[in-house]
């Protein structure tokens, strides 16, 4: 019986020191986690509130809409919650909200603010609402040419925003 036993408890320490021996990265994913993440998480969105009186035109609608469009019904999405307010009916919370922020020069007027993720409340941008501004949103040529960089495995890709202090700015891009 001993005999077994020890075969038995000599088979099991085998198995286990094979088992073992196995590297642990067969187990592993092979997609690295940032790679992960561009890929399937989903971005967080910012705030646009647009404030406006006497309504919308149909041309500021369709400006509208095109804002809110989802990846269903064109292949693309901007990570933008956007949120309508007739400055008009709600003057003192538009008031109270925003006079330290910006002050509108025209109706309607746009107001960017970063995700509530982020933690900031203020205001990221803030213009006119028009199909020009608009277009700024939603069509950046550099933003493009980042995330086709990222899309073709690049591991990062560096954006050097330029201060206008030419000595700073070159410091800068020796860090980079």
């Amino acid at each position: 019986m001993k005999i077994f036993a020890t075969k038995i408890s000599t088979s099991i320490l085998l198995f286990i020191g094979l088992f073992l021996s196995i590297p642990l990265f067969s187990f592993s994913c092979p997609i690295p986690v940032f790679r992960y993440a561009l890929e399937y998480w989903e971005a967080d969105s910012y705030r646009l509130e647009i404030f406006y009186k006497d309504g919308l035109s149909s041309e500021e609608q369709a400006l509208v809409d095109r804002l809110k469009i989802k990846p269903a019904d064109h292949g693309m999405e901007a990570n933008i919650d956007v949120k309508t307010t007739n400055a008009e009916g709600n003057g003192k919370t538009f008031t109270h909200r925003y006079s330290e922020d910006i002050t509108p020069f025209e109706f309607p007027w746009m107001v960017l603010r970063y995700p509530r993720i982020s933690g900031i409340d203020g205001v990221g941008w803030s213009g006119p609402f028009n199909r020009e501004n608009v277009n700024l949103l939603l069509e950046s040529p550099i933003r493009s040419n980042i995330a086709n960089k990222l899309l073709d495995d690049a591991t990062a890709v560096w954006v050097l925003l330029e201060s206008g202090n030419k000595k700073k700015d070159r410091q800068a891009l020796e860090v980079l």
